[in-house]
């Protein structure tokens, strides 16, 4: 008697990574954590950092000091960002809301 394999079933198909636009703040500068949720901190990246894995460090200018980001969403050096504070406490959680003025999609993360 013959042996029957059944078929192999479809393999589901692989997803698109899409960027995160959260953003993690190592070592917040005193006046970022005096933000009010909901407020707008506009920067500059003056610098691509580099970074290990999906997130990459960046270097940031606003006028509340200098720090830097990490983050899997990309940027260019020199572009403008708005960071949007999500919450302070219990930890700091901002999203990159917009680049260069263009709004960017909101991604989970």
């Amino acid at each position: 008697m013959a042996t029957v394999v059944p078929p192999t079933p479809p393999q589901p198909t692989p997803q698109a990574t899409v960027p995160t636009t959260a953003v993690t703040i190592p070592k917040p500068p005193p006046a970022l954590l005096q933000a009010d949720v909901g407020a707008t901190v506009q920067g500059t990246v003056l610098a691509v950092m580099g970074g290990s894995g999906a997130k990459v460090a960046y270097r940031i200018e606003s006028s509340l000091g200098a720090f830097l980001i990490q983050t899997s969403y990309p940027l260019a050096k020199g572009a403008t960002i708005d960071l949007l504070v999500r919450s302070v406490q219990p930890q700091l959680q901002l999203s990159i809301s917009t680049v260069n003025g263009n709004p960017v999609q909101q991604a989970q993360g």
